[in-house]
């Protein structure tokens, strides 16, 4: 059976421009779409150690026509430490490319259960004086109502909606309302199977 993690990955991979295209447009405005390479569990040097695994999913592309990595950080946990910020600015502010590549940072919370919003900066901070500022985009699918998506045929959010916030006596409906998408959508099959997959995987 595939673990939840490599669905997210295998999704992401397949669907990535639709994904950006709803959920990070200004990011579509700057990305050649032409332009993309994945990695899965990619490493990457770090100013802390030699190599280091940097993200459940690399892309690599052009921002605005400057070589660029998009680090995809996907977090599957429903507790979230505190402290958490401060772990992403250990994990991506310290990367560089021996390329001189641009490193673009975004974390993914993945668990619907995880509904007190985050936050997306990491500061440094004395009396009135701000020494850091560190922000990173992130989405947090527990916040997302998945009524306010359902009007959209689009192969991501077929997946999408079933990690998104639902009551639970609302479980059955979401995965008929994802398969009614997915039916309408007339992918290729093996596109299809890996959505089907997801939304078996996340709402049994």
């Amino acid at each position: 059976m595939i673990k939840k993690e490599e669905l997210f990955q295998q999704l992401f991979c397949l669907f990535f421009v639709d994904f950006i295209e709803i959920f990070f447009k200004e990011l579509r405005k700057m990305i050649d779409i032409d332009c993309l390479e994945f990695y899965i569990n990619y490493h990457m040097h770090s100013y802390n150690v030699d190599k280091y695994k940097v993200g459940d999913l690399a892309i690599k592309t052009k921002l605005k026509g400057e070589n660029s990595f998009i680090i995809l950080n996907l977090e599957h946990r429903q507790h979230i430490r505190k402290n958490y910020p401060s772990k992403i600015f250990m994990d991506f502010g310290g990367l560089w490319d021996e390329d001189g590549y641009v490193i673009y940072p975004i974390t993914i919370f993945c668990n619907n259960q995880l509904q007190i919003p985050q936050p997306n900066e990491y500061k440094q901070q004395t009396f009135d004086i701000n020494f850091l500022s560190f922000k990173y985009p992130i989405l947090q699918l527990g916040l997302l109502k998945w009524k306010d998506f359902v009007h959209l045929e689009n192969p991501i959010i077929c997946a999408l909606m079933a990690t998104m916030k639902m009551e639970e006596e609302e479980c059955q409906i979401v995965k008929s309302e994802c398969l009614q998408m997915l039916g309408k959508l007339r992918l290729e099959a093996d596109k299809e199977k890996i959505i089907l997959d997801f939304i078996e995987a996340h709402l049994i």
